[in-house]
Parts: structure tokens; C-alpha cells; sequence
């Protein structure tokens, strides 16, 4: 690795009653939310995988704005928007993440009314796919936004994922309780 810089990761887990909620971050800012329910895997090994070749460190100091972030948004305010980020998205993710931060909590929207907000609602498969890729799930609220018939997905659309995305709306109320 001659002439490569090892990144630093500093990872934490923070739990909401059965979610929970692992977030990294480098020394520049929010890198990446991973969200499961009932999991027992320890943060590192979540981690791993998405940072070959980083360092990983079980670091809480690194991690509280994001942290502070994560527990605004899940109690139904906003996270700051001096939230420093480390983030690669294309322009069309980065615009669509920052249509869905005005969600307000307890609210949900279908992928073509976000579309719409966007100037075009036939890109509602567009932005799914920008949604599906998204980073800071809980910060830019993508469990808030939904198929017109039925939850859409989150992450994709395995049984696990649409799990977490169903456990977000009804803590949040936008939701019937099943």
C-alpha cells in the first residue's frame, strides 16, 4: 500500500428499541448508517466490508454529531444542517436526498410526488434507484417516502429491509401498528 493513505473510520452503534443504528465516520465527517433490527453483529464486522483498506475504530467522539443527528431526526426534529458530511453522490442523488430532508416526520410522500418536487414525475424509478444507494438513511429520510401502492421499497426489497422501513413509519405514526 506504498503511496496509499489509510482512511480512518471511526464507527459506533447507538440502539432504538429493537433498531439498530451503526454509523461511521471519518475525520471529515458523516460517512454511512447502516440500520438492522435485533442484530447482535458487532459494529466493526457490519462495517468492514464497506471500507477495505480503512482503519476501523470503535469511536463514539467522532461519531456524536452524527449521532446527535440520528436521534433528532428519530425524535421528530430535523438534523442540523451544519451536519459535516464524506460523502460521493451524483448530482441527481444529491439533489433528490435533499428534496426528501423536507419530509416532515410522521409524513410520507410517494417516489413520483418527490419526483414531481424535482420538475419531472416520470423520474420516480430514478429516484428510487438514487434512494435505494442512499447513505444516511434516518438523516435524509427515505423510509418516508413510498410506493403509490403499497411501502415501495428500502434498500432494496428484502423481507429484513422493508422490516426497518415499517418499524421508522410506525414509531413515527405514518403507519398503522400491524
Amino acid at each position: 500500500m506504498a503511496g496509499q493513505a489509510v482512511r480512518m473510520i471511526h464507527c459506533w452503534r447507538l440502539r432504538v428499541g429493537r433498531l439498530s443504528v451503526s454509523v461511521a465516520s471519518s475525520t471529515l465527517g458523516a460517512r454511512r448508517i447502516e440500520l438492522s433490527l435485533d442484530s447482535q453483529t458487532p459494529v466493526l464486522v457490519s462495517f468492514r466490508p464497506l471500507f477495505p483498506g480503512s482503519t476501523l475504530i470503535v469511536s463514539r467522539d467522532w461519531n456524536e454529531p452524527l449521532i446527535a443527528a440520528v436521534e433528532a431526526s428519530l425524535a421528530g426534529g430535523s438534523p442540523s444542517a451544519s451536519l459535516q458530511t464524506d460523502l460521493t453522490l451524483s448530482p441527481f442523488q444529491d439533489t433528490v436526498l435533499r428534496a426528501i430532508s423536507r419530509i416532515p416526520f410522521g409524513s410520507t410522500v410517494s417516489y413520483s410526488e418527490v419526483a414531481a418536487t424535482l420538475g419531472n414525475p416520470s423520474l420516480a424509478r430514478a429516484v428510487g434507484q438514487a434512494l435505494k444507494r442512499n447513505p444516511l438513511p434516518i438523516v435524509f429520510p427515505c423510509h418516508r417516502v413510498l410506493a403509490v401502492n403499497g411501502l415501495g421499497g428500502f434498500g432494496g426489497r428484502s423481507p429484513a429491509n422493508l422490516a426497518i422501513k415499517r418499524f421508522l413509519l410506525e414509531r413515527e405514526g405514518s403507519l398503522e401498528t400491524s
